[in-house]
């Protein structure tokens, strides 16, 4: 009976220092996103189109300058959606390990002050556009249990993958019940949900 509870309190003792070395690392991880991470202003309302920064740092890549800001409204490439334009010259905006890079054609100072414009217009497109395909891929879900396996867009058209074929008179028949619901007008509210919760719906 001893020699069981020895072993117990072993066995306690590796899983109390195991979660306080995961909660250490929780706490680090926690640290750097909040003073590391750029704020994704894009997240909080979609409908902005200027902000101001502050560069937190610039480095040389393959003949451009990858910028990093305190935050951005600017929407990284990613998920089938292309990135946002504006007035930074951005030749390109990218996600690399939680940060949004824009990549510029010159330097520009850490710690000097930026003013950002997006070009709206054709981010209000690319919100259309996404939320249509977030409409069309639930009805087909509904209608004829496809699931959505890739999704893609530009300026050109959006295309949408699915894990089975779908007829012509199908695919009409999502496209007027999405019409349909569009027309209708309804409020769409944007929500982030987590790992495991996502994979419940």
């Amino acid at each position: 009976l001893e020699t069981v509870r020895l072993r117990n309190r072993r066995a306690q003792t590796k899983i109390s220092k195991l979660f306080f070395a995961v909660f250490l690392q929780y706490r680090m991880l926690r640290k750097r996103k909040r003073f590391f991470m750029t704020k994704k202003l894009f997240y909080q309302n979609p409908y902005l189109s200027e902000f101001s920064s502050e560069v937190r740092s610039c480095t040389e890549m393959q003949g451009q300058y990858a910028v990093v800001l305190a935050e951005t409204l600017f929407y990284p490439e990613g998920g089938g959606q292309p990135y946002d334009t504006g007035r930074l010259e951005l030749p390109g905006v990218r996600e690399q390990n939680g940060e949004v890079v824009h990549f510029l054609p010159r330097p520009i100072p850490v710690g000097s002050p930026v003013l950002g414009k997006v070009d709206f217009p054709y981010r209000f497109s690319l919100m259309q556009q996404h939320s249509g395909e977030h409409i069309f891929s639930g009805i087909a879900y509904e209608a004829f249990g496809c699931r959505n396996v890739g999704f893609h867009m530009n300026e050109a058209f959006v295309s949408v993958d699915f894990d089975r074929p779908l007829s012509l008179e199908q695919l009409l028949d999502i496209e007027t019940e999405s019409n349909r619901r569009i027309f209708k007008n309804l409020e769409i509210t944007s929500f982030r949900q987590g790992r495991y919760r996502c994979v419940s719906f």
